[in-house]
């Protein structure tokens, strides 16, 4: 037995159908509604992009597929097209991995006053060696000793 829809009007004048309230439910989530669909979209790109051997529009010639090897591209399995597909696109830069092109610059740091995290407390280790060089640090502070720091870059 099939329930019939009740629709109706209200006295103002607005409708009760299951689509009018769809409709109003609708018009005042428009943005999640949107946010839903652009979501999709970029999902099924990527989906699709994978599948094809494109990615952004510019052919990549390496194709997604199973473990068992059911799609095109993959000679011996998975591992296989994996490795194969990879290999042809990548480009090391041979320079970029030369010992020369790594600087090591080494600077001395001075003993200096440090503000310690919420809650901690320097030690007692610490109190003694600053009443010893007559300091007066605050709670909440410590003193960092002499130190060298080595900062690498890469040319």
């Amino acid at each position: 037995m099939r329930e019939k829809i009740i629709t109706g009007t209200r006295d103002d004048g607005e409708k009760t159908g299951p689509m009018a309230k769809a409709r109003r439910w609708a018009g005042g989530h428009k943005t999640m509604l949107v946010c839903i669909g652009v979501g999709a979209l970029t999902a099924f790109a990527a989906i699709a992009s994978c599948r094809t051997g494109h990615a952004g529009g510019v052919k990549t010639g390496y194709l997604a597929g199973f473990p068992d090897g059911r799609t095109e591209g993959y000679a011996k399995g998975h591992d296989a097209g994996y490795a194969d597909g990879l290999a042809d696109g990548m480009e090391i830069d041979a320079d970029a991995m030369k010992p020369e092109t790594i600087v090591k610059n080494t600077f001395p740091v001075a003993s200096h006053v440090r503000r310690l995290h919420e809650g901690w407390r320097r030690s007692p280790a610490k109190d003694a060696q600053i009443a010893a060089l007559g300091k007066d640090i605050p709670e909440g502070y410590t003193l960092v000793d002499d130190q060298t720091r080595t900062r690498v870059t890469v040319r």
